[in-house]
């Protein structure tokens, strides 16, 4: 066998992969990590002794110059794609064969569903040449690769662009595992549990699962694929688990979260938090189809325009002062309260930030002042005895009050004006 190669004189193509004769070979189908299937070959004709040590040393002496180094001698048992793809990853022992040829190790990131997604270097576990489609597996020194040259060539560690020049060493896409959690969306209730699994198995590897833990607690599966938790009573809002897999080669690939809602719904009004009278706005909830059904509704200064139903309204201000926004959301748990305050203004009044710390500001809006006639206005603040704790009067658009002396709790500002009286609740909180 080996004079009849060497008669070639090009002995690279050797390495390259060269013709084989097929006949005798044994025709075998392997799984991706994900269960895609992907044809391949077992031949358990093995060099002899003479060849596996001439095979060897031509990999070892040809390529010292770039540092290349060899792993394990040379063998006619597997070839590149079939080491770095699947024997790598527990899916062989000492002795096996396995050949998995040309366009066939595609199926690892061409597959709809796809095991390896395309990355960068830093991120690689995988390696594809792909003007000659040789195979290797990137060590944890990045740039610093591992592949069987070959069909009959020896296993080596070498630099990126170190090997046999057929290969076209320049030619590289990159690729990691890409893990997804498995399992349903749907609400899940307090004290409730559920299974998530991974999407990808690989024997010899170890699993290791993280979730959201102020909503769920663990019940089983940790080290498994399959992962079982439950809902910790009371408790509300996008729950999520994870996945961290460490494969045989040493990858460790973690999955993007798995998101589900828990509990019953949490929600949150959007919207103008100082509307003018009779000025119609729009109040949002964040849309979510698993919440199940809307209904809006206010106190007695605001109203509703058109249908209370739905994640969004029309909100109507009718009076001056504090008003409040209500929508009830129902899913399968239950129901859950959104509420907003607002501050409406009739006369051009308005206060922020509130809640406040170091400071308030008031200010008045030119347009209203003018339009009602208002040309000085007073401001009094009470703390929650009914004492009063600032006064002042003055005709200046803003006015801005120091409430660090004042402490933590609710005040109310009164603005005088013309003989009239408007009201605001005033939250302090250092």
């Amino acid at each position: 066998m080996k004079q009849i190669i060497k008669n070639f004189l090009i002995i690279p193509l050797l390495l390259l992969g060269f013709s084989i004769n097929l006949e005798g070979q044994t025709i075998v189908w392997k799984e991706t990590p994900k269960g895609s299937d992907v044809k391949a070959y077992t031949d358990y004709t093995e060099w002899n002794a003479e060849d596996k040590k001439y095979w060897t040393d031509y990999c070892v002496d040809g390529w010292d110059y770039c540092g290349a180094t060899l792993i394990d001698s040379a063998s006619y048992l597997y070839n590149c794609h079939g080491w770095a793809w699947h024997m790598t990853e527990g899916g062989a022992q000492s002795g096996d064969s396995l050949k998995i040829f040309d366009s066939w190790d595609d199926e690892y990131w061409t597959d709809e569903n796809e095991s390896y997604m395309s990355t960068t270097e830093a991120y690689a576990s995988k390696i594809s040449y792909y003007e000659d489609d040789h195979s290797a597996i990137q060590t944890s020194t990045q740039g610093i690769y591992r592949s069987k040259w070959g069909i009959g060539g020896a296993l080596m560690e070498h630099a990126r662009d170190c090997g046999p020049d057929g290969y076209e060493m320049e030619y590289r896409n990159y690729y990691k595992l890409h893990p997804l959690v498995t399992g349903s969306s749907d609400i899940l209730c307090a004290n409730q549990q559920r299974t998530y699994s991974s999407d990808i198995e690989i024997t010899g590897s170890t699993y290791y699962w993280t979730r959201n833990e102020s909503l769920l607690d663990y019940v089983s599966g940790q080290g498994t694929t399959d992962y079982r938790v439950e809902v910790k009573s009371n408790a509300s809002g996008n729950a999520w688990v994870r996945i961290q897999i460490t494969t045989p080669s040493g990858e460790v690939a973690i999955s993007p979260k798995k998101y589900f809602w828990v509990g019953v719904p949490d929600p949150t009004i959007d919207g103008n938090e100082y509307p003018e009278c009779f000025m119609r706005e729009w109040y949002f909830l964040e849309p979510d189809d698993k919440w199940g059904t809307y209904y809006w509704h206010t106190d007695y200064k605001l109203r509703v325009i058109g249908s209370p139903y739905g994640y969004k309204a029309q909100i109507e201000p009718l009076e001056e002062g504090n008003g409040q926004i209500f929508c009830n959301v129902t899913n399968a748990c239950g129901t859950g309260y959104g509420r907003l305050v607002v501050y409406i203004s009739c006369w051009g009044f308005r206060m922020s930030p509130n809640p406040a710390d170091d400071y308030v500001e008031i200010s008045r809006d030119e347009s209203k002042m003018v339009e009602n006639n208002i040309d000085e206005y007073e401001v009094r603040i009470y703390n929650g005895m009914n004492k009063m704790v600032y006064n002042v009067k003055t005709s200046k658009p803003t006015l801005q009050i120091n409430t660090r002396q004042f402490i933590n709790g609710v005040y109310y500002v009164h603005f005088i004006f013309n003989g009239k009286l408007q009201v605001e609740q005033l939250v302090i909180s250092h």
